[in-house]
């Protein structure tokens, strides 16, 4: 079966469960039990039933029992009945599954509790139960409702919450507020409509709104603003809401409402006070505080949060344009000193100082503050100097000048009144520590001179920088102070000074003419002409190979230019090829006596030495004491180790330049070996230090009788140098070899009864020996001497009588030869001689002359042959034997068969051709016959260079030129000796061509030393052969260099900055040219040619080295343009030219100047702020930042700033309002100053600028005398009561005052008009009052 949940109730009887909860479901015939394991949770129609176990029952009746219904209250204690279910009789029962919250009694069916059943704890307060019978089993549905108890207060979410109203919130603004619920239900539910406010409200600031759901359940509460609202006054409110349930008994829940009141920025900051007042010394320093405003804001946070600023500051009568020197910190109030104070300038300043909060928008208060300046007594007395003649712009005085001599006057001002500057005095303070100048004062105020006070010495002290005080004497003295530069004129009282009496400098030999080889410089503490020194080597340059730069110092090698004049001159000789370059050889120290002379008109001068250490190269090659070549004989067999001679060689460099080795190399056949053999390396031994000769092995002077050697003699410097030279070693003949005879066996045969002298045979034998030890004697040392005799010398073997067969048919000889150091050969022939008569036969070969063909490299026992013979003696066995022809035994002959095979192996190549004899013996008689092999050729040997080759070609050689012929030998004969030859490497550029035949080599390219100047060709010789064979060799071929390139400058023109501060002799740059060239046509020389140089600059003519000869002036010439000419040492030569621009960079070694003379400019007071007074202008040849200057107004006098300048125009204005009667004088003084770079090089100058203020009336007299008199009434007619009088600050007419009565009794007193005196001429009857008025 499948089983699904019903989609309707009509179908089921079942209802959801609990997982595990068992369903019965009832249909019309079947009765089906379901265990359930239920797993998910969803509707009936959704919620697919798993069936754990189905058991199909019998068909039961259709159940009529009704579903039981039992109430329980909830929160019953445990045990509580709740009814008792339908029971039959004998029937038991129980829960189908064991339940938490209740149990059943099996017998009676009585429902109890378990345990106390909290109805807001259940999922659900309807709970079905399935109650099982015992057998048969039937089960019956029990139902348990839950009542409700008012068990649970109303609760909100949450106890206490935060709202907020801003102070500025109007009446009407409300607050959505959460709702309380009760887990009580029906009449034990929340009471929505009971909401209100219980505690907090006591203003009646707000008021709750409640809203039912038209469904009854739930509500919507807000809480509504009354207006109102002033955070200042009430910041905060803690409401009590309260809400009733409609239970019984009632029960109540409660949430708290804090409302916080949210500020608005509505109240402006306030200052403590409207008006602060201080007072403050001109000076405090800055940074001081002064003065604390305060001001508070009733509102909180960021709108109480107070700034401070300073809106505006008015200065006492001015217009408020000027800027303060007062800062006030916003943050507490403090007012402090921003810049220096100075009560001259201004001694009054009155602040508006300004409170802003940070609301938005922002509200702000003001308050004043007024300070006062007390004055002090700040103003140092100022110097200013005046000097001789009045043109001068500085203060100079010859070092010969007499004490007394007036150098500077000194004139003293003070801004402060006389009152407050006391007496001044003057005093030098410092840079006099000599004593050499004094101050001293004169009739004249304010006036001191500067004098000198003892002997002085320029070269010692050039220049002095006077330190000079002036100091006054009120209270706390105030002093200021000057510097004043004496420049002490020289005369010519010193000798120049080297700066060493000896310098040693190192060079080596092979530096090129024109180095630089040492740079000598004196100095002369005098100036001018007195200090212009000029040099010249006195002595010690006998060999002419240093010049020195006579305004420089600067010591180099003699030129090329300067060595071909010399030889001009006549100089002949080792002078003359000493001056071409340094020569250690000749000479390794010279020591030039150097001079240097003054300018002046009685010229002084001193002299040093300079010691130059020439250094060794390798420019010396070793030399053999016989450099045509040594001779040595030596007799053979000599025991190794025999000395043969020591080599010597002297090299006159030093150290490992001038330490030789031996090399025994090996030479060639021919030459001047004289035909020589090769050196066998394995005959000699030349130890390399001592050049001792000796043998290794005995020599065998039959090997070999005479040997080349080459010997290399090398010094040990980088690179080395070497010479070669030729030893010849003859051998001596010793008698070490016996005679040796071939063959060794003779066979002849002479016909009975022959004369005597008859010729038998030759015999020979060789001995290799010379002389009389190689001459060879015979003689027969057995044998029948009776009947034969032999020649000694010539080995003739002949007949001494005639011979008879029938007496005896074969003689045997044996023959020894000796030498003459009687040296026996150590074999004997072996001559055998048959007597023949008429009837003899003797063996006959088949052929008088054989001829065979064998190839060359044929194995060992190939057949090359046969040879017969045959006899008419039948009887008679004929053998074969080879007697001569085959001295190396190449081949033998079966002595039976006459086969004859080969015994070596043959090399065409050594012998082509053998001639053998061949003996057939047939008893004691025998017979010969000649036996021709002549040996064919195989292609067994390469092609053989005789060595490498090496040859030279111009690079202007013209196509076709035929440089050189290759030949290649091949010993082998015919196709297989034909050899062809060919280029295989070397020739990528197809610049040359062989011909096969020849071997030819042609030039059929266009060649070019500096692109390729060495060719080396590997030529191929190939034979002809079958199987051809080759070999290679190496060809090289050196391209000549010819003159057809010019030199040639990286650069047409190259650019050069130098310092004008530059020193004599320094190295400026290099011009270097290259020259693709090579030796001479390469080798270049430098000059100056075209140039704007008028001396300043001098060349290496073989380095290019470019150095200063004369002192820079950036001022009077900051631009040389050179023209650098390089010229090689070809035929013809070349040459190319490039331009060295060299700019002189300005060094800021000038100060800035003024014109002469003091300035003065009269201007009329009261003139407006910012007017032009006047323009200042100084003058720096330096250039850029060196000259460009900015001005500045580094002293005022009086003080109080009331004049600054423009920094680049040097206009002076006015800055503060100029009143004659507070000054009729001001003086400045102007500073220029370059903008070098570093600021510790920049240089000044000081102008000294008198301003004077004229007069305009803008002051009233003002009445100094009192303005009451008591007079006695018997006053004398005439008598002078008193005298009024009247100042007016103002200058001349403007200042003069008139006296006049303009009011009171004129009848009775009279007023002079210019003296002011008052004179009764009445009586007196009243009082009167007086007026004045001045002279305008």
């Amino acid at each position: 079966f499948a089983l699904g949940w019903p989609s309707s109730a009509a179908g089921r009887e079942g209802e959801r469960c609990p997982r595990g909860r068992r369903y019965l479901l009832r249909f019309p015939t079947l009765s089906l039990i379901c265990i359930m394991g239920c797993w998910g949770v969803g509707s009936a129609s959704s919620f697919l039933l798993p069936c754990l176990a189905v058991f199909l029952l019998l068909p039961l009746r259709a159940s009529t029992e009704p579903r039981q219904l039992f109430k329980v209250l909830e929160e019953q204690p445990p045990g509580t009945w709740i009814g008792t279910i339908a029971t039959r009789p004998g029937f038991t029962y129980r829960l189908s599954e064991h339940h938490a919250l209740f149990s059943i009694n099996a017998t009676s069916g009585d429902l109890h509790t378990l345990a106390t059943i909290d109805r807001e704890s259940l999922t659900s307060d309807v709970m079905d139960l399935v109650v099982l019978s015992s057998q048969p089993t039937y089960p019956s549905e029990v139902r348990i409702m839950v009542l409700d108890l008012n068990d649970n207060a109303p609760v909100f979410p949450d106890p206490s919450i935060v709202v907020t109203f801003k102070e500025d919130t109007g009446s009407g603004r409300q607050l959505i507020l959460d709702t309380a619920t009760d887990a009580d239900s029906g009449t034990n539910g929340v009471d929505h409509s009971s909401y209100r406010i219980v505690g907090g409200n006591e203003e009646g600031r707000f008021r709750l709104n409640i809203t039912l759901n038209p469904s009854g359940e739930g509500a919507f509460l807000h809480l509504v603003s009354r207006g109102g609202l002033d955070r200042e006054a009430t910041s905060a409110y803690q409401l009590l809401v309260q809400v009733d349930d409609k239970g019984e008994p009632q029960k109540h829940g409660f949430l708290q409402v804090n409302v916080t009141v949210q500020d608005i920025n509505d109240n402006p900051p306030a200052f403590s006070q409207t008006l602060y007042q201080t007072r403050v010394r001109e000076d405090a320093p800055v940074g001081a505080s002064i003065l604390q405003v305060m001001a508070a804001d009733a509102d909180e946070g960021t709108n109480a949060d107070i700034r401070y600023r300073l809106e505006r500051a008015e200065s006492t009568g001015g217009d408020g344009s000027g800027i303060f020197p007062f800062e006030v910190d916003p943050e507490s109030g403090v007012i402090r000193i921003r810049e220096v104070l100075d009560y001259e300038s201004q001694r009054q300043y009155s602040l508006t100082v300004q409170a802003i909060d940070r609301g938005i928008p922002a509200l702000s208060g003001r308050a004043e503050a007024l300070i006062h300046l007390l004055d002090v007594n700040d103003n140092e007395p100022r110097v200013k100097f005046r000097y001789f003649p009045a043109t001068s712009r500085f203060a100079s005085v010859d070092e010969n000048a007499a004490p007394g001599t007036v150098v500077a006057l000194l004139t003293v001002s003070d801004a402060d009144s006389p009152e407050a500057n006391g007496n001044i005095s003057v005093s030098i303070l410092g840079g006099n520590e000599q004593r050499h100048f004094e101050v001293q004062s004169s009739k004249v105020p304010n006036l001191s001179l500067i004098k000198v006070a003892a002997a002085l010495d320029r070269e010692r002290i050039s220049t002095y920088n006077l330190t000079v005080a002036v100091t006054d004497n009120f209270g706390l003295s105030r002093s200021s102070v000057a510097s004043l530069v004496i420049f002490v004129n020289d005369i010519n009282d010193h000798p120049p000074v080297f700066g060493q009496s000896v310098y040693q400098v190192n060079i080596s030999e092979e530096v090129p003419p024109g180095s630089y080889v040492q740079g000598l410089s004196a100095t002369d503490h005098d100036s001018g002409l007195n200090a212009n020194l000029k040099y010249s080597i006195v002595s010690g340059n006998e060999l002419g190979w240093f010049c020195i730069s006579e305004h420089s110092g600067l010591v180099t090698t003699k030129s090329v230019d300067t060595v071909m004049a010399t030889s001009l001159l006549g100089i002949s000789g080792q002078d003359v090829a000493a001056s071409g370059g340094l020569d250690r050889e000749i000479a390794s120290q010279v020591v030039l006596n150097i001079s240097a002379r003054d300018q002046g008109v009685q010229p002084k001068i001193s002299f040093a030495k300079l010691v130059v250490n020439i250094l060794d190269v390798n420019d010396e090659k070793p030399q053999f004491s016989k450099p045509d070549g040594y001779h040595v004989s030596i007799a053979e067999n000599t025991p190794p180790g025999t000395e043969l001679l020591v080599l010597t060689a002297v090299d006159g460099d030093l150290g490992d330049n001038g330490t030789v080795t031996f090399i025994l190399q090996e030479s060639e056949i021919g030459g001047n070996s004289g035909g020589f053999p090769i050196v066998s390396w394995g005959a000699f031994h030349l130890d390399p230090v001592s050049g001792r000769l000796s043998t290794i092995s005995q020599l065998d002077r039959e090997e070999q009788e005479h040997y080349s050697l080459h010997v290399l003699a090398t010094d040990l410097g980088n690179p080395a140098l070497s010479s070669v030279a030729l030893v010849n070693v003859s051998l001596l003949d010793v008698n070490d070899n016996s005679p040796l005879f071939y063959p060794i066996q003779y066979f002849a045969h002479i016909q009975e009864n022959e004369p005597a002298g008859s010729y038998i045979v030759t015999v020979s034998a060789s001995d290799p020996d010379l002389g009389l030890n190689g001459r060879v004697r015979y003689s027969i040392s057995a044998g029948d001497t009776s009947r034969f005799q032999i020649h000694s010398q010539t080995g003739v073997i002949t007949t001494k009588t005639t011979l008879d067969r029938e007496e005896k048919t074969a003689y045997q000889l044996q023959v020894v030869a000796s030498d003459g150091g009687n040296l026996q050969s150590q074999n004997q022939a072996i001559v055998t001689v048959t007597v023949l008569d008429t009837q003899d036969n003797p063996p006959v070969f088949t052929q008088e002359i054989y001829s065979f063909v064998v190839f060359e490299n044929v194995a060992l026992g190939y057949h090359v042959g046969s040879v017969s013979a045959h006899t008419m003696d039948l009887n008679i066995n004929i053998t074969y034997l080879i007697t001569t022809g085959d001295q190396k035994g190449m081949f033998e002959i079966n002595k039976m068969t006459g086969l004859i095979t080969t015994a070596g192996i043959i090399d065409r190549e050594e012998q082509a051709f053998y001639q053998l004899k061949a003996v057939a013996s047939g008893g004691t008689i025998t017979g010969d016959a000649l036996v021709n092999i002549t040996v064919r050729d195989l292609n067994d040997n390469s092609p053989h260079f005789l060595h490498a080759v090496e040859t030279t070609i111009s690079e202007l050689a013209p196509n076709l030129t035929q440089v050189l012929r290759v030949s290649a030998s091949d010993v082998d004969e015919g196709n297989n000796g034909l050899i062809h030859y060919s280029i295989i490497e070397g020739n990528e550029e197809n610049q040359f061509a062989i011909d096969t035949g020849t071997g030819q080599v042609t030039l059929i390219g266009k060649l070019d030393h500096e692109a390729t100047a060495f060719y080396s060709l590997t030529i191929q010789a190939v034979d002809s052969g079958t199987d051809p064979l080759s070999s290679l060799s190496m060809l090289n071929i050196n391209v000549l260099d010819e003159n057809d390139n010019s030199p040639s400058f990286p650069k047409t023109v190259l650019f050069v900055d130098i310092l004008e501060n530059m020193r004599i002799g320094e190295l400026v740059t290099s011009a270097t040219a290259t020259d693709s060239d090579s030796g001479d046509n390469a080798d270049l020389n430098y000059s100056i040619t075209g140039t704007n140089n008028h001396g300043t600059f001098s060349i290496s003519p073989n380095t290019a080295s470019i150095f200063l000869s004369k002192k820079l002036d950036f001022e009077t010439q900051s631009l040389y343009k050179l023209n650098i000419t390089a010229k090689d040492k070809g035929r013809p030569p070349r040459s190319s030219t490039m331009s060295v621009v060299i700019y002189v960079r300005d060094y800021n070694d000038n100060p800035p100047m003024f014109t002469a003379g003091d300035i003065f400019k009269s201007i009329v007071e009261n003139i407006p702020i910012g007017t032009s007074v006047i323009s200042v202008e100084a003058h720096d040849p330096d250039a850029d930042i060196n000259g460009q200057l900015a001005y500045t107004i580094i002293q005022q006098m009086p003080r109080g700033n009331h004049f600054h300048i423009d920094e680049v125009k040097g206009t002076i204005y006015t800055s503060a309002e100029i009143d004659r009667e507070f000054a009729n004088l001001f003086e400045l003084t102007v500073k220029a100053m370059d903008q070098a770079v570093p600021i510790e090089s920049r240089r000044f100058a000081l102008k000294n600028v008198t301003v004077l203020i004229t007069d305009q009336n803008d002051n009233v007299p003002t009445f100094v005398s009192p303005n009451a008199l008591a007079v006695e009434p018997s006053v004398v007619i005439g008598t002078v009561l008193t005298t009024i009088v009247a100042a007016d600050p103002d200058e001349g007419a403007n200042g003069e005052v008139e006296y006049e009565i303009i009011n009171g009794v004129t009848d009775i007193f009279i007023l002079d008009r210019y003296s002011g005196e008052l004179r009764v001429i009445n009586k007196i009857l009243s009082h009167f009052r007086s007026n004045l008025c001045d002279g305008i």
